[in-house]
């Protein structure tokens, strides 16, 4: 029976269109599945400002975009009371994966640069996927800031 349906050639020429058919709807939909994965677990790049626990601080990541690797992650902190930069604290940085469940390379003491600005050397991404970057401020106050970043 089966070879009944090749036989004819108009039953062949449908055959054909329809599998066709269903590979094109069957490509389309995982292309449509594949890009709205691909940007829902992504952070928008724009958001590179982050608050602090209590508000007070605004945290600006200099870089947007990370792959996997050793990084060296620089940041501004800004007051949000008055809108200076921030100078003179001490902020430890601890790379934290969520979904696994578990950091990687430490805690990084940060290195002052001018204007309030900081750098943290040697932070290692070892995987793709969301990382927080705790980081434990403390200066004229103790405060906490978990930026989110996404790694290839």
């Amino acid at each position: 029976m089966v070879q009944a349906v090749f036989d004819h050639p108009r039953r062949l020429a449908t055959h054909a269109y329809f599998d066709a058919f269903r590979r094109m709807v069957a490509l389309a939909s995982f292309g449509s599945w594949l890009a709205c994965t691909a940007c829902a677990g992504a952070p928008s790049s724009a958001s590179t400002s982050f608050l602090s626990e209590s508000g007070r601080l605004s945290v600006e990541l200099l870089d947007d975009v990370y792959s996997r690797g050793e990084h060296v992650i620089e940041l501004c902190v800004l007051d949000r009371s008055d809108g200076l930069q921030v100078e003179h604290l001490e902020i430890e940085l601890v790379p934290f994966m969520p979904a696994m469940g578990h950091g990687s390379s430490g805690v990084s003491p940060s290195q002052p640069r001018s204007g309030g600005c900081y750098a943290f050397e040697g932070v290692v991404l070892s995987m793709p996927g969301t990382w927080e970057l705790r980081m434990s401020v403390e200066g004229k106050d103790a405060d906490f800031v978990a930026p989110e970043v996404f790694v290839q």
